[in-house]
């Protein structure tokens, strides 16, 4: 399988990129890059071949409305790695399915500056109402990632924020598939040295529920330079690991926690 790189200051996507048979693609930019809710990108293995690797980065903003296809053949073979990341700010509510019917299921990493979940769907959805994207169409500020664009990736998801995180408007249930023991990770950096600042996690309105045994880890402050204050709901398990850390500040538990 080959890959394939799309670069450049602004980039879009709103067409099909095939990289079947475990194929690698790279789709970044320095100031914007756009995947359309038409645009697909398509790196799953075939026979009994591991998927390969997407990457959608920016080194400033990152829209995501489309779809990542990453799945491992079905006669074997793991899911994809995959990571849509937005140095300064990212908008995701696209789909992934990195599943694996005979392997396992691959890993989604999301690398924001500053995460908000919500119950509702993006706050820049309208946007693309017309079915496009422009460059020119901006967004706000900071980007929300919907409940419905989360449960609807099939993998294990990996959140990094360099700062913050945090779950707002009206309380929602996350809930995880049993099927590949789904699992979740959020981690925010909070290192002064490299631009970050102090930023806590607020997860109260935000109960998470893992149907089978993948692990839910929540980790304030990787670095442990700057104060991240954890705040989490209710997380429960059917097994899984629950782990609720950080390395500088306190953490709060406003639900129970459940590990089955």
């Amino acid at each position: 399988a080959g890959t394939g790189t799309l670069s450049g200051q602004y980039v879009g996507v709103s067409g099909s990129i095939d990289a079947r048979g475990g194929g690698n693609v790279l789709v970044t930019s320095s100031t914007r890059t756009v995947i359309t809710s038409s645009a697909s990108i398509d790196v799953s293995g075939q026979g009994s071949g591991s998927a390969g690797t997407a990457v959608v980065w920016s080194d400033a903003d990152t829209l995501f409305y489309g779809t990542i296809l990453g799945r491992g053949g079905e006669l074997g073979g793991d899911g994809a790695s995959a990571e849509v990341s937005g140095y300064e700010n990212l908008g995701y509510t696209g789909n992934v399915d990195l599943s694996a019917p005979a392997g396992t299921a691959g890993t989604l990493l999301l690398d924001p500056k500053i995460v908000l979940f919500q119950a509702a769907v993006g706050a820049d959805d309208a946007q693309i109402a017309d079915g496009t994207i422009n460059f020119a169409d901006g967004g706000t500020v900071t980007f929300t990632i919907g409940e419905a664009a989360m449960e609807a990736f099939v993998g294990n998801l990996v959140i990094e924020a360099t700062s913050a995180a945090e779950a707002i408007g009206t309380s929602f249930t996350l809930n995880l598939s049993a099927v590949g023991n789904e699992g979740c990770s959020l981690t925010t950096r909070n290192d002064i040295a490299l631009g970050d600042v102090a930023g806590d996690i607020h997860l109260f309105r935000m109960s998470i529920v893992g149907a089978g045994a993948g692990a839910i880890t929540i980790q304030g402050s990787s670095s442990g330079v700057a104060t991240s204050n954890v705040t989490v709901g209710s997380i429960s398990t059917v097994g899984g690991t629950i782990t609720i850390d950080t390395n500088n500040g306190f953490v709060n538990l406003l639900g129970a926690i459940n590990a089955g």
